[in-house]
């Protein structure tokens, strides 16, 4: 009987040095896990999600477009921006017009710019089985630009394909 007591007590020692040993483990492995995640959460917040668009305007192009160059991010491939500096046909006069191709089967939520001012916030989300090849944006984007050089920036907020719950995180893109 004082063997067998002997025997549990030896027992019950190892087990607890055993799980005193495992919680330092898991322990050493989720400050490990931190060190590596935490960088990486403070990255992605810190990269931004944009567009900028450097182009230089013929104001004698009345109710005609310029289209970018294609670009992809995230889950917007081959998308583009159409420009109107003297607005398209259904502006106000002094108005220019912004557009932006996006793909079937995403949501996007992006403040739009022209040289450094926030003009308008495109929220929408296209189905995954709306048409190909429409634009959205603004017919009255903001005042015409002035200049013959003319910057359009696109600060994402959200850009996710429909349904997830996580945004997309991308380096800028320079047009």
């Amino acid at each position: 009987m004082q063997h067998q007591r002997r025997t549990i007590a030896l027992l019950e020692r190892k087990l607890k040095q055993q799980a005193a040993d495992s919680k330092t483990q898991l322990e050493e492995f989720v400050e490990k896990a931190l060190t590596i995640i935490c960088p990486l959460q403070e990255v992605q917040q810190a990269m931004p999600r944009s567009v900028i668009w450097n182009l230089q305007v013929n104001h004698s192009q009345r109710k005609q477009g310029i289209g970018s160059p294609y670009f992809t991010l995230g889950p917007l491939v081959d998308s583009y921006l159409m420009f109107y500096p003297s607005g398209d046909e259904d502006a106000d006069k002094g108005q220019c017009s912004l557009y932006l191709s996006i793909n079937r089967g995403v949501e996007v939520k992006v403040d739009l710019c022209i040289d450094g001012v926030k003009a308008a916030t495109l929220e929408h989300k296209v189905g995954k089985r709306a048409k190909t090849g429409c634009l959205w944006g603004f017919s009255n984007f903001g005042c015409a630009p002035t200049f013959t050089f003319v910057v359009i920036s696109l600060s994402f907020h959200v850009l996710r394909n429909n349904g997830s719950e996580c945004p997309f995180d991308f380096h800028d893109v320079y047009l």
